[in-house]
């Protein structure tokens, strides 16, 4: 029988047991079921690839991929190594600690769909069907980005519906391929 190991695959130095950890951030975040499996899908997919930001041995982030891993400890699965790789966050006090926990789960910079094309289609090609079972965007609508850059017949069924006005050309720096965007309805 193959052993249910996710590995570790990310450098730190510091490790602590999964019990050792404590949750810090009550209810500020939530899951949902589809996220959840996803996250657990990459996890399987990927493995543990992200270290948990610790002060102390409050969980500052990684809440939900140890919420994914204790689940998929009670399926068999071990974590190569048997501890949680984490990264120690100096804070001065628990306010400070809060503070940079909401600093870690603010989003600055945002994906678009044009930089989610050129991301994967630049250097080492990825295709989307690989990632789409697990990856969550929330500024992309994956269907929709799917439909602009991989389906041009639905491109042109777009361009009719908003009277040809796709707006800004764009071009790969791989390929050169040229396309607008899909204008919003």
């Amino acid at each position: 029988m193959q052993e249910k190991i996710i590995p570790v695959r990310c450098e730190v130095k510091d490790f602590l047991p999964l019990e050792q950890l404590e949750e810090f951030q009550g209810n500020l975040k939530e899951l949902t079921e589809s996220s959840f499996k996803k996250l657990k899908a990459s996890m399987l997919k990927d493995g543990f690839h992200s270290p948990v930001f610790v002060w102390h041995n409050k969980i500052l982030d990684g809440h939900q991929r140890l919420r994914v891993l204790r689940e998929l400890t009670k399926e068999g699965y071990e974590l190569e190594g048997g501890l949680i790789p984490v990264v120690k966050v100096k804070a001065d006090n628990e306010a400070q600690a809060k503070r940079i926990l909401l600093e870690i789960v603010s989003s600055y910079g945002h994906t678009s769909s044009t930089g989610l094309y050129e991301f994967m289609n630049t250097g080492a090609v990825i295709e989307l069907a690989d990632v789409t079972p697990v990856i969550d965007i929330p500024m992309v609508d994956l269907d929709l980005h799917r439909a602009e850059f991989y389906e041009p017949e639905v491109i042109e069924v777009r361009k009719k519906e908003v009277g040809g006005n796709m707006g800004t050309k764009h071009k790969c720096p791989k390929c050169g391929h040229e396309w607008h965007p899909v204008a919003q309805k």
